[in-house]
C-alpha cells in the first residue's frame, strides 16, 4: 500500500511539476524550522562548553592583571628564541653556498661596473637568507613551543614540581609528533630520540638548579617579570601620551572657539 501511494506521488509529479499543496510547503518549513532550531541549540551548547572551560581554566592562562601567566610567558619566551635561533642557522646554512653559485652562474655576464655585480649578489644574499631562514625558524619554533607547553603543562598539572620526568615526556611526544608523518617507524625513532634528547635536558637543568640553588618556578616568574615591567611601560607612556593628545586637542579646540567668537563679533 505505501509503495502504490509513493508511485501515485511520482506520477502525480511527474504530469503535474507545477502543483504543489499547502502541506508539503508546511511540513518542509517545518523541517526547515526543526534544522534550524537543532543547529542553533548544538551551537549554544557548544559554546557553553567553551566558556564554562575558559572560566575554569582561565587562571592558568592569565593572571590578575590580565597578562600572561609565568607558565605561559616561558612558552612564548622560548618559541621565540627558537625561532631567532633557527633563523640564524637556516638563514647562514643558505647564505655559505651563494657566491660561489652566483660566480658559477654568472662568469659569462657583462656588468656594467662592479657596483651592479655586488647588487645583484646582494639580492640573492637577502633572498637565500630569507628563505631558508623562515623555514628553519619555523620548524626550531614549532619544536621549541611543544616541547616548553608539554613541559609547562606537567609541571602545572604535577602540583608545580619539575624533574627529569618533565623534559622526558616532553620530548618524547614532541619527536613524535615532528617524526609522525614518516610512519610508524619514523614516530618510534622520533620518540627515542626525543626522550633521550628530554632526559639530558632535564639533568642538565636539574644539576644547574642544583647548583644554583633556585627553583624552576622562580626562573619562570623572573622571566615574567620582566615581560610585564615591559608592558607596564608601555601601557603607562601610552596613557601619557594619550593625555597630552587630548590636552593638545582641548587647547586647540579652545582657541578655535575663542577665534571664531571674535570674527562673528
Amino acid at each position: 500500500m505505501l509503495r502504490l501511494l509513493r508511485d501515485r506521488r511520482w506520477i502525480c509529479t511527474t504530469f503535474f511539476p507545477f502543483t504543489s499543496s499547502a502541506d508539503d510547503d508546511s511540513n518542509d518549513k517545518f523541517k526547515i524550522a526543526n534544522v534550524w532550531n537543532s543547529f542553533t541549540s548544538f551551537t549554544n551548547h557548544n559554546m557553553s562548553k567553551v566558556e564554562n572551560f575558559w572560566n575554569k581554566y582561565e587562571k592558568y592562562f592569565y593572571d590578575e592583571r590580565g597578562y600572561p601567566t609565568k607558565e605561559v610567558q616561558s612558552v612564548n619566551s622560548a618559541t621565540f628564541v627558537g625561532f631567532l635561533t633557527g633563523f640564524a642557522l637556516g638563514g647562514l646554512y643558505k647564505l655559505k653556498d651563494v657566491p660561489l653559485k652566483h660566480r658559477d652562474e654568472n662568469q659569462a655576464t657583462l656588468y656594467d661596473n662592479k657596483f651592479v655585480m655586488q647588487r645583484d649578489l646582494q639580492k640573492k644574499v637577502e633572498v637565500a637568507t630569507f628563505k631558508g631562514g623562515i623555514s628553519f625558524g619555523i620548524r626550531v619554533g614549532l619544536f621549541c613551543f611543544f616541547f616548553s607547553s608539554i613541559s609547562a603543562f606537567l609541571y602545572v598539572y604535577r602540583n608545580y614540581t619539575f624533574d627529569i620526568l618533565n623534559p622526558m615526556i616532553s620530548g618524547a611526544v614532541t619527536g613524535f609528533l615532528f617524526k609522525m608523518n614518516m610512519g610508524i617507524k619514523g614516530s618510534i625513532s622520533g620518540t627515542v630520540i626525543g626522550t633521550i634528547l628530554g632526559t639530558i635536558y632535564g639533568c642538565i637543568t636539574q644539576f644547574l638548579l642544583f647548583v644554583t640553588g633556585v627553583e624552576i618556578g622562580d626562573t619562570y616568574k623572573a622571566a615574567a617579570d620582566i615581560m610585564n615591567m615591559r608592558r607596564d611601560a608601555i601601557k603607562e607612556n601610552t596613557k601619557k601620551m594619550t593625555s597630552e593628545e587630548k590636552s593638545q586637542i582641548q587647547i586647540m579646540h579652545e582657541k578655535n572657539y575663542k577665534m571664531r567668537e571674535m570674527i562673528e563679533k
